[in-house]
C-alpha cells in the first residue's frame, strides 16, 4: 500500500498503451524518496530530488519512457539521465520519429479484386440501362479499362478516371454532388453506388489483416508511437473496423474527410500532412509509408523524415515524381528499432537537409536548408 501511494502517487506513474509514464514530484516536506520498480524485464531505480530526478536502468537490456507527458527517454543497461521536476521542455531522447503514417491500400491489398467486381458490376449495369435508354451497344468494361480506372481515382479530380472511361462510350455524365443517390445518373451517383456496391460484396466476405502488419502497428504503439492511416476512399474507417485494426490508428483520414477538408490529392501529399498534424506532431518526425507513390510530385514528402514505398515509380516521361527513401515488401520482421535504424541510415547517406527526388535519378537538395532540432541520445 505504501509503496503504490509512493509510486501511482507522488511519482505518478501509470501505464499507457503498454507504455510507462511518470509524472513526478517532491512534496515541502520531504528532501527526496527513492523506489525500485520492474517492468518489461527490466528494473528501474528513480530517485526523486528536490529540483531533478534521476533514472538509472540497473537491470535490463533497454527501457523506454515517458517522463512528464512530453519527454521520451531511452535508457541502456546502467546507465541514468537527470530531468528536471515539472518543467516543460523538449524530447531528449531517443527516437528519431514520433509517428508513422501507412496508405491503407498496404493493409487491404487482398480485396482489390471485390473493388474490380464493384465497379465492373455498377458500370456494366449503368451501360445496359443507358443502352436501352438509347437504343444502342454500349460495350461493357475490360480489366484493362478497369486497371486505368484505378490508377486515377485519387487525387484533386477522383472521378477523372470515371469520366474518361464514359467519353470512351461517347456518354458525357454530370458531375453531380457528393450526396446524390447511387441511382442517380452522374459520376458522383456512380461512385456512390460503386461503394454501397463495395460494401455489399466485402461484408459477405472476411477481411483479415496480415499477422505481419498486426505486429507492427501493436509493436509501434507499444513503444508510444503515433500511428495514422490515410486513404483517398470513402471506405477508409468502414474497412479497418471490419479488419479489426481501427482501435489501432490514432487518426483515420479517408475520403469523407479529404473531401470535407478540400485536401489536395496527388502530386500533393495533404493526406500526410493532415494525419500529422492530428496526431500532434509534425512530418519532420514522421515516417511516410505509400502503396502507390506514382503521381505524387518530387517535393511531395521533402518534409518527412523518411518516405517508404512497396515500389519505385513507373519509368516514365515525369520528371518531378516522387521516389521512396527505401524499397519494403511487406513488413515482415520489421520493428519500431528496425524503422528507427532505417531512419538513422537515410540521415547518415543524405543529412537532415531535406531530399528531393527527380526522374532523372539525381538527389535534389533544398534551397533553404532545414534546421534539425537538438536532441540528445541516453545510450
Amino acid at each position: 500500500g505504501a509503496w503504490l501511494c509512493l509510486v501511482a502517487g507522488f511519482a505518478g506513474m501509470r501505464v499507457y498503451n503498454k507504455t510507462l509514464h511518470f509524472d513526478p514530484y517532491l512534496p515541502m516536506e520531504w528532501d527526496s524518496y527513492l523506489f525500485h520498480l520492474s517492468f518489461k524485464n527490466a528494473r528501474l531505480k528513480v530517485e526523486v530530488l528536490e529540483k531533478s530526478v534521476i533514472y538509472t536502468l540497473v537491470e535490463g537490456q533497454s527501457l523506454r519512457f515517458i517522463h512528464s507527458g512530453h519527454t521520451r527517454v531511452s535508457l541502456k543497461s546502467g546507465k541514468s539521465v537527470t530531468l528536471k521536476l515539472k518543467d516543460k521542455f523538449t524530447d531528449i531522447a531517443t527516437l528519431e520519429f514520433d509517428g508513422v503514417i501507412f496508405d491503407m491500400d498496404l493493409f487491404t491489398s487482398n480485396i482489390d479484386i471485390h473493388h474490380q467486381e464493384a465497379w465492373m458490376a455498377v458500370l456494366n449495369d449503368f451501360l445496359e440501362l443507358r443502352g436501352k435508354r438509347d437504343a444502342k451497344d454500349y460495350a461493357p468494361i475490360t480489366e484493362e479499362e478497369y486497371g486505368l480506372l484505378k490508377h486515377t481515382v485519387s487525387g484533386a479530380d477522383r472521378h477523372a478516371g470515371l469520366k474518361q472511361f464514359l467519353r470512351s462510350r461517347g456518354l458525357d455524365v454530370p458531375m453531380g454532388c457528393n450526396t446524390d443517390p447511387p441511382t442517380e445518373e452522374s459520376l458522383s451517383g456512380l461512385g456512390n453506388a460503386k461503394r454501397a456496391k463495395f460494401r455489399e460484396i466485402v461484408s459477405k466476405v472476411a477481411v483479415t489483416p496480415n499477422p505481419d502488419d498486426l505486429n507492427l502497428l501493436k509493436d509501434l504503439r507499444e513503444e508510444g508511437i503515433q500511428v495514422a492511416c490515410v486513404s483517398y476512399s470513402k471506405n477508409c474507417r468502414w474497412l479497418m473496423e471490419k479488419a479489426g485494426l481501427a482501435h489501432l490508428f490514432d487518426s483515420i483520414i479517408g475520403g469523407q474527410k479529404f473531401s470535407s477538408l478540400g485536401l489536395k490529392g496527388k502530386p500533393h501529399a495533404d493526406l500526410y500532412y493532415r494525419a500529422a498534424e492530428e496526431m500532434g506532431t509534425q512530418p519532420r518526425r514522421c515516417v511516410a509509408v505509400v502503396s502507390d507513390i506514382n503521381g505524387y510530385g518530387s517535393e511531395a514528402f521533402k518534409h518527412f523524415k523518411l518516405v517508404l514505398g512497396s515500389s519505385m515509380p513507373e519509368v516514365g516521361e515525369e520528371a518531378d515524381q516522387a521516389e521512396p527513401s527505401r524499397v519494403i515488401n511487406g513488413f515482415k520482421g520489421v520493428t519500431t528499432d528496425t524503422i528507427e535504424e532505417w531512419v538513422k541510415e537515410e540521415h547518415s547517406r543524405c543529412g537532415f537537409r531535406p531530399r528531393m527526388m527527380s526522374r532523372t535519378g539525381l538527389h535534389r537538395e533544398s534551397s533553404s536548408p532545414r534546421k534539425s532540432t537538438p536532441e540528445t541520445s541516453v545510450a
